[in-house]
């Protein structure tokens, strides 16, 4: 018999760190869509600071999906089980309680038009 040989090549990919995650579907698809969010000083410009936006989006089949949850779900179970419940921390349960107030503010000022604009920060 003859034998073939594969070679196999695997691409890793980058490494992300995300700081905000989102999730959005269709009949055939869900989107997760993760973002980091960091600020740059630009030498060039007269306004230095800008805030870089970066999105890494991932697509997957609703089964994929399902599939996902059981398997996070059985992962956060024994890592609560060997490090203890994974709590919000304070400094993110402030800036809840800010953006929430902000929100509420917003949505006075918007009250005529019925709409919130899109935001990065919650």
């Amino acid at each position: 018999m003859n034998e073939k040989k594969l070679n196999v090549n695997i691409n890793d990919g980058d490494e992300f760190f995300a700081q905000e995650a989102s999730v959005s579907y269709s009949p055939t698809l869900f989107n997760l869509d993760f973002r980091r969010i960091t600020s740059r000083i630009d030498m060039r410009s007269n306004d230095a600071n800008v805030l870089v936006l970066k999105h890494n989006v991932i697509m997957l089949e609703p089964y994929v999906v399902k599939k996902l949850m059981e398997i996070l779900g059985r992962a956060v179970d024994k890592y609560e089980k060997e490090f203890g419940k994974i709590e919000t921390p304070e400094s993110v349960k402030k800036l809840e309680a800010k953006v929430k107030k902000q929100i509420q503010t917003q949505s006075k000022d918007n009250d005529e038009l019925g709409y919130i604009g899109p935001n990065y920060f919650g």
